[in-house]
């Protein structure tokens, strides 16, 4: 596990924290590879959703938004454009590339990140 995945998903969440967005952050550690990490939520932001701040602010602005610990979402063109005033994700997977529905988009299912063992090839 690179520290660059990682970090992308915390500059996500501290991004869409200042656009006020309310972000559970996971609290329990993980450990992969000998390094504990606190991953969750997963959030990648296209850049067809947003270039710049003012842009992914106008998203969100004057609505209510929360995003649990255990959600793994990526956001790309018009996902929050003409949306409900107040929308909560829950554990699963949401890939919203279109006007957010909420049973067109989610995926009852986790991305979940398991540790690498001994036998893994990928760990050399």
């Amino acid at each position: 596990m690179a520290s660059a995945e990682f970090d992308t998903y915390l500059w996500n969440i501290k991004m869409l924290e200042l656009c006020g967005v309310q972000i559970e952050r996971q609290d329990k550690e993980q450990e992969f590879a000998g390094i504990p990490w606190k991953f969750g939520p997963k959030i990648m932001i296209e850049p067809q959703f947003c270039l710049t701040f003012k842009e992914m602010k106008s998203n969100f602005e004057g609505k209510t938004t929360k995003i649990s610990k255990d959600c793994s979402m990526i956001l790309g063109q018009d996902a929050m454009k003409e949306r409900s005033e107040y929308v909560e994700f829950g554990p699963g997977t949401v890939i919203a590339r279109r006007k957010f529905n909420f049973f067109d988009h989610f995926d009852d299912e986790s991305v979940i990140f398991e540790p690498v063992e001994e036998k893994d090839n990928e760990i050399y």
